[in-house]
């Protein structure tokens, strides 16, 4: 059996399990995000990747409004989120692999196309900065550590509807197809994010 390409290695979705930058002139290495930071990235079989992180318990806005919050409380939230969605290219004789940013959190990332450094292996991905960048004022790499995630519980419960050619989601119990046991299935009753993001992850 022939060995995968990292493009078929890599589509599917990966639950962030560390992010960790180190400083290019001391070597000291730091988690801004936290030990146990949040996210998912996921590459699409059609070439696409979102890229979502967060520092977790980020509080709410005291509003409620998406576009009425205080100068104290966007900043807060700012620099405790990335995310990124747009094109992946794969060049699979040098193994490398790039993200381009189509829509950015961080506007100043709009438009680039940024490589990354990659290793993947027994569900686990490791995704590198190929170089330094500015994070807090000084000039720093990134590796973040990627587990693969389980599958959605509720991908049990589709059925190809032949009349619309469209696949209709059915409510747990009315479709034909076993159901997912819960060790296995990604769910979100009541967890915390914590919860939630421990129970995608694969064993």
């Amino acid at each position: 059996m022939s060995e995968k390409s990292l493009r078929e290695r890599l589509v599917g979705a990966w639950a962030l399990t560390s992010y960790v930058e180190r400083d290019v002139e001391t070597g000291v290495e730091n988690h801004p995000f936290g030990e146990h930071p949040l996210g998912f990235v996921l590459y699409t079989p059609d070439g696409y990747v979102s890229a979502q992180l967060q520092r977790p318990g980020r509080p709410p806005f005291a509003d409620g409004d998406l576009l009425r919050a205080t100068p104290k409380e966007y900043a807060a939230a700012g620099s405790s989120y990335i995310g990124y969605s747009g094109r992946f290219f794969i060049d699979e004789g040098k193994k490398t692999l790039s993200h381009e940013m189509a829509v950015s959190f961080f506007p100043n990332w709009l438009g680039q196309r940024q490589v990354r450094l990659v290793e993947v292996g027994n569900d686990r991905l490791q995704l590198s900065t190929d170089g330094p960048q500015r994070f807090n004022g000084t000039l720093k790499t990134a590796t973040l550590t990627w587990q693969r995630a389980r599958p959605n519980a509720a991908v049990a419960f589709t059925r190809f509807d032949p009349e619309f050619g469209i696949e209709i989601l059915e409510p747990p119990g009315q479709s034909t197809d076993p159901a997912p046991s819960a060790s296995n299935a990604c769910s979100e009753r009541g967890e915390t994010h914590r919860e939630l993001a421990d129970k995608c992850m694969t064993p």
